[in-house]
């Protein structure tokens, strides 16, 4: 039963943001920017009640196994550290030109955030090829 209500519950989220998207998209033709606006906050608080109603069963299907929880607790705890360090690991302003400086006012926070952004994409993208190349390695060693 539960998992019906899941399924119908996404699908009415679904459906609902798709017709604030629509409306968004057919009101910016039309140059009705009032509307616009307002299908357009239609469509972000859809998309968070979507997102926040993922979030509950989410959290109800994991905490009824305590297993999956430690694991999920253990990886959440492993991504915040590595987001930790590659932000103290990024250098901050000195990588910054000082005509970008002057030009959008980029404080040391800032530069420093950007960085840490951009290592991160780095370590996801090298995490998601070496898991790539594991998983090949471990299906054709499986095989022989």
């Amino acid at each position: 039963m539960q998992e019906k209500t899941k399924k119908l519950v996404t699908l009415i989220m679904l459906a609902l943001a798709l017709v604030g998207a629509a409306l968004a998209i057919v009101f910016a033709l039309n140059e009705a920017e009032g509307m616009y606006w307002a299908a357009y906050w239609l469509t972000v608080a859809l998309f968070g009640a979507a997102f926040a109603l993922i979030a509950v069963f989410f959290i109800a299907g994991i905490c009824k196994d305590k297993k999956k929880l430690v694991k999920f607790l253990i990886g959440l705890v492993a991504v915040i550290a590595v987001v930790v360090v590659l932000y103290f690991i990024a250098p901050g302003i000195g990588n910054v030109r000082p005509e970008t400086i002057a030009k959008y006012d980029v404080t040391e926070g800032v530069a420093k955030f950007v960085e840490a952004a951009i290592y991160l994409v780095y370590a996801l993208v090298i995490g998601a090829a070496l898991s790539i190349v594991y998983v090949e390695c471990s299906k054709a060693f499986k095989k022989k």
